[in-house]
């Protein structure tokens, strides 16, 4: 009988040590690569010149919400700062959420799919930030979510905001008067393996 429980015993160490081992071996989900970038143009109407940034948006964030998904890009490594926000509702969201998205916009906001909100944020204080969203201006282009890892919860994709007739958002406005130059503004980009919390 105690040999037989020694057996039993050492089996069962055994096993244990080979179910450790299996699971050790087992390769581990490699960390989210989440890169984004942040590019923007913006076309004069007169003189016909255009103007142009490119960014590593350094700090994607994603939630995945129960009534919304948001995804932010921003970035922190220049001086002027560029902040770019997308919310999906989940009454818009396709299923397992890859596809192309419309992007809400004037005249009727409530027929695009995504809200969209981009800010150049101003240095000085007394200077107002440039604004463009699809509550107060004619935005075109779309949302694209081209994979969603639903086990790692990361979302990847691009996207393409334009708003014809804007003004400059290179210069901020810091009176009631704005006789800033008049364009064409677009902001593009993609974004890989963001997690979405």
């Amino acid at each position: 009988m105690k040999r037989f429980l020694v057996t039993l015993l050492t089996s069962a160490t055994l096993f244990t040590i080979a179910c450790q081992k299996d699971s050790a071996d087992q390769p581990q989900p490699a960390a989210p690569v989440q890169a984004a970038t942040l590019n923007m143009t913006f076309h004069y109407t007169s003189p016909d010149e255009t103007r142009g940034i490119n960014h590593l948006a350094d700090r994607p964030s994603g939630q995945l919400l129960s009534d919304r998904l948001v995804l932010k890009l921003s970035n922190s490594q220049t001086s002027t700062t560029d902040q770019l926000e997308f919310t999906l509702a989940k009454s818009r969201q396709k299923p397992g959420l890859t596809g192309a998205y419309t992007l809400a916009s004037q005249p009727d906001p409530g027929a695009g799919d995504v809200q969209v909100s981009y800010l150049r944020a101003s240095l000085n204080s007394s200077a107002i930030g440039n604004l463009i969203t699809g509550n107060n201006h004619h935005l075109t282009g779309s949302f694209v979510i081209s994979s969603y890892d639903a086990t790692r919860n990361l979302i990847s994709g691009s996207y393409t905001v334009e708003a014809a007739d804007s003004k400059d958002p290179f210069t901020f406005l810091a009176t009631g008067v704005d006789n800033r130059r008049s364009g064409d503004l677009r902001v593009y980009g993609t974004f890989t393996e963001v997690p979405l919390r």
